[in-house]
């Protein structure tokens, strides 16, 4: 008799931690995603960085309406619930990093075919060093794994010349003239001719397996980022809503695809 009641309390036990289990799992899938860009003023332009279709970073600047866009179901975050906010800060009191965006949201974890790009544009003051203009998308997904997957196109346009027709037809002026500007000439030539090191289309671009509560780094010489995942403890009837608004979603894009076809 006591070994029945003591394999009834076993099994009562195994089902209550498994319903537990299984709720906490289910909680588990909605997470905070924090995200924190940076460029590098001492970047050097290695050529071997640069963008190979330079056309890419034009389409994708083309088909971005806003300097944020977070695709449907994602919610942005507070500040106050921001864990890299410190970071953040320290990185605008250094000497090499300049940071120029931070972003931070909530979403569901789903498979890397369903979900969508969140894309983004930023741009610095003219007059700061390195790379100027940036283009680019990241997703976080599950793949075998939590993957992060982004692409960020990073350009600074080639300065124009100054030569206009009025600089040819000067040749026919006196000897004496030209000797005197002679040198002063060569050396603003000189300048303008000069190559910027950074002019062209620069490409970060990384998929990879991240950990959870961990900070999350990927360099590049030009730029980088800084992200970081954290589970968001959300209640069951919150995690249901989002499922169910997820779902219905997934059936409006599979729908639209079919009719499309």
């Amino acid at each position: 008799m006591k070994r029945i009641i003591t394999l009834i309390a076993l099994v009562c036990g195994l089902l209550i931690t498994n319903f537990t289990f299984s709720n906490s799992a289910k909680a588990q899938t909605v997470f905070d995603v924090e995200f924190v860009f940076f460029k590098r003023l001492d970047a050097d332009g290695q050529l071997n960085y640069l963008a190979k279709d330079e056309n890419l970073v034009f389409r994708q600047n083309y088909t971005l309406n806003q300097p944020i866009s977070l695709p449907e179901g994602y919610q942005s975050l507070k500040r106050s619930e921001r864990r890299l906010e410190g970071v953040f800060k320290r990185l605008r009191a250094s000497a090499n990093m300049r940071p120029l965006l931070h972003l931070g949201w909530r979403q569901p974890l789903e498979n890397k075919e369903n979900v969508a790009w969140l894309s983004f544009s930023v741009s610095d003051e003219p007059e700061q060093k390195g790379l100027l203009d940036f283009i680019g998308k990241i997703r976080f997904s599950r793949n075998k794994g939590l993957l992060i997957e982004s692409q960020i196109n990073g350009f600074r346009a080639t300065l124009p010349t100054n030569f206009t027709e009025d600089d040819d037809n000067t040749s026919g002026t006196s000897g004496l003239d030209s000797e005197n500007t002679n040198e002063e000439s060569e050396e603003d030539l000189s300048e303008v001719q000069i190559p910027d090191p950074l002019a062209g289309h620069f490409l970060l671009e990384e998929n990879r397996k991240i950990k959870i509560n961990a900070l999350n780094y990927f360099d590049h010489p030009t730029m980088g980022i800084l992200i970081k995942v954290t589970p968001y403890q959300a209640t069951i009837e919150q995690q249901d809503a989002l499922e169910a608004e997820q779902a219905l979603q997934t059936s409006e894009i599979n729908k639209t695809n079919k009719e499309s076809e």
